[in-house]
C-alpha cells in the first residue's frame, strides 16, 4: 500500500538527492512537479534518516521501523514508571503497545509511526515540568515535540499537543500533585517557544503548502466515512 507508492520512492529521491549535494527542494516526477521539502511525510529533516547515508537503502528503511517498535516500548515503559506504576506494570504496558494492532498498522503509513512513537515521551518530559516545576524538562518537551513534527504524522502533534493544553488547564486529570495554575500556563508557554522555533524550517513551508490542498476546505461525508473504520 502506502509504502510501496508512496513513502519508499519519495525517500529514495531525496536521499539520491542529498548524496548529488541537492537541497531536495521539489519533485520533479508527480505531474509537472510538487514541493518535496514542503511536504511533511517524506521527513528529510528527521533525525533518523541519518541512516540512508550510512546503510544500504532498503537495510536502513527496514531498520528504521524496527528501531521505532523497540522506542514505542521503550518510551511508554519510562512514562509509566515515571507515573509511579510498578516495573512489571510498565513493562506490560510498553510491550502492549509495542506490539499493539495500531502499531502494527500504522507502519504501513510510515509517517505516522515514526511520529506517534514520541507520544509517551512527550508526555514524561511535560507530566515531570508540571508535577516537578521543571523548566528544562518543559524545554525537553519542545524538542520531543520537534522531532514528533519532523517525523511526518502531524495528526499525532495535534492531538498530544492538544491534550498536553488540556491537562495545563485540568492536570488533577492524571497527576495528583502539580504547580500552580499561572506556572503550568507558562510552561506550556515554553514548550510552544520551543517546538516553534525549532519547527519554524519545515512548520512555514509546510503550512504555505496546506493552503494549495484540496483538503484544506475540509471533506465531504462520503469521502471521509470512507476510511472511518
Amino acid at each position: 500500500r502506502d509504502l510501496l507508492v508512496f513513502f519508499i520512492p519519495l525517500r529514495q529521491f531525496w536521499v539520491e538527492e542529498v548524496k548529488d549535494l541537492v537541497f531536495p527542494l521539489w519533485n520533479p516526477y508527480y505531474y509537472n512537479g510538487h514541493p518535496l521539502f514542503a511536504t511533511l511525510q517524506p521527513a528529510v529533516l528527521y533525525p533518523f534518516s541519518i541512516l540512508y547515508f550510512f546503510l544500504p537503502f532498503n537495510w536502513a528503511f527496514n531498520l528504521n521501523i524496527e528501531i521505532h517498535f523497540i522506542l514505542a516500548g521503550w518510551f511508554t515503559y519510562l512514562l509509566m514508571r515515571g507515573m509511579k506504576a510498578s516495573q512489571a506494570g510498565s513493562l506490560i504496558a510498553g510491550i502492549s503497545f509495542m506490539l499493539s494492532g495500531y502499531l502494527l498498522s500504522v507502519h504501513n503509513t510510515l509517517s505516522m509511526l515514526l511520529s506517534v512513537i514520541w507520544v509517551p515521551l512527550f508526555f514524561l518530559c511535560y507530566f515531570s515540568s508540571i508535577k516537578n516545576n521543571n523548566l528544562s524538562h518543559a524545554i525537553l518537551s519542545g524538542i520531543v515535540g520537534t522531532l514528533m513534527f519532523l517525523g511526518g504524522g502531524v495528526e499525532a502533534c495535534y492531538l498530544a499537543f492538544g491534550t498536553a493544553f488540556l491537562l495545563t488547564l485540568f492536570p488533577e486529570l492524571v497527576l495528583n500533585n502539580f504547580i500552580k495554575i499561572r506556572r503550568r500556563l507558562a510552561f506550556f508557554g515554553i514548550f510552544c517557544t520551543v517546538f516553534f522555533g525549532l519547527t519554524a524550517v519545515q512548520l512555514i513551508p509546510f503550512l504555505e503548502l496546506s493552503q494549495l490542498s484540496i483538503r484544506t476546505a475540509g471533506l465531504s461525508y462520503g469521502e471521509a466515512g470512507t476510511w472511518s473504520l
